[in-house]
């Protein structure tokens, strides 16, 4: 396995909606989470990794969630969530502003998705052939698998990302689940996948194992499977921790899983995969300096605020080599049939 650190990127380009709006942005996921917890729930009774069943290691509690890590694997988890099919149609009726433009959304192909391809084509060696990517968002890697000649398809539940991604690029994803899609696959006898990437899309489920299952059963032996995933053994994990109601990052009201290297190899093992490489990266100093910004939105001003972003991705690495970054990118190849 081979490993790699860091990624470099300004979160200002990306993130300054919520820098110069912070508290206003916090008590937005605070009202998600109460019209969350309005929605049927469905308890989660068991770790959704490994299956242990020991649920007495409650680690903290955010508007309204406990949290759970598990003694076996470790994956951190939250006690209960919507059901499947109110989350489903929550995410199909809600609605989100895009805060993207020509030139922020050229940066977020250039900065975000193109490292991400870079880091997939190291394992899958220049070969193009098919690819599916999950909760696409708004598009801008299937934009890039367009312009390298990939059979690509994607999907994405979000309207407010179908629309911009669309208009964007002309590419409108399917608005389904994988089990929705899945049948689509079988009823169609579809061509199996090359790769199949889930970029930010595990943490999101309460079944995560099944649909990492699934995602073998679409794809050819040998082939690659693209993960990026909250790492909740990281710096932004202990500030969650630290002031778990206000959380931006790791802990929103969405997710409902936050994975260690753990409890992911865990989860990729049982599911038929071997991890061939990782990207140890994030945004933990920038989530530092959120965390101060909420505190003293004063310090947004002050020249230590400046001089801590202009250095921002040199201290960000010290981070990622000490293996405590916020995200794990992951390549992991399908080496046996599930």
């Amino acid at each position: 396995m081979e490993e790699l650190f860091s990624n470099k990127l300004d979160p200002r380009k990306t993130k300054g909606v919520q820098i110069n709006n912070i508290r206003s942005e916090i008590e937005k996921r605070k009202t998600l989470d109460k019209e969350l917890l309005g929605l049927n729930q469905q308890k989660i009774n068991k770790c959704n990794v490994c299956g242990c069943p020991e649920q007495t290691n409650i680690d903290f509690e955010t508007n309204g969630y406990s949290w759970i890590k598990c003694p076996e694997c470790t994956h951190v988890y939250k006690n209960m969530m919507p059901d499947n099919d109110a989350m489903t149609n929550y995410f199909k009726k809600a609605t989100t502003h895009v805060y993207l433009d020509e030139s922020s959304f050229d940066f977020r192909v250039k900065n975000i998705a193109q490292p991400k391809y870079d880091f997939m084509m190291r394992y899958v060696k220049n070969k193009i052939g098919r690819w599916l990517d999950l909760a696409t968002g708004v598009a801008d890697l299937p934009y890039l698998l367009k312009l390298n000649k990939w059979d690509f398809d994607a999907t994405e539940l979000y309207r407010a990302f179908l629309d911009f991604a669309e208009k964007k690029t002309g590419i409108r994803p399917k608005q389904i689940t994988l089990l929705q899609y899945y049948d689509m696959f079988l009823d169609n006898k579809m061509e199996l996948f090359d790769v199949i990437g889930a970029f930010g899309y595990y943490d999101l489920l309460s079944d995560p194992l099944e649909h990492c299952k699934i995602i073998n059963r679409m794809l050819k032996p040998g082939g690659f499977h693209g993960i990026n995933i909250p790492n909740s053994n990281s710096l932004s994990g202990a500030l969650v921790e630290y002031l778990p109601h206000s959380s931006l990052r790791m802990s929103t009201p969405i997710t409902i899983s936050s994975f260690t290297y753990k409890s992911m190899v865990k989860m990729l093992g049982l599911a038929g995969f071997e991890v061939e490489g990782i990207l140890w990266h994030g945004l933990d100093i920038h989530e530092l300096l959120m965390r101060i910004i909420e505190l003293d939105h004063n310090f947004k001003d002050s020249k230590a605020y400046n001089l801590l972003y202009e250095n921002i991705n040199e201290l960000q690495h010290v981070i990622d080599k000490a293996k405590k970054s916020d995200l794990l990118l992951i390549c992991a190849k399908k080496v046996r049939e599930v």
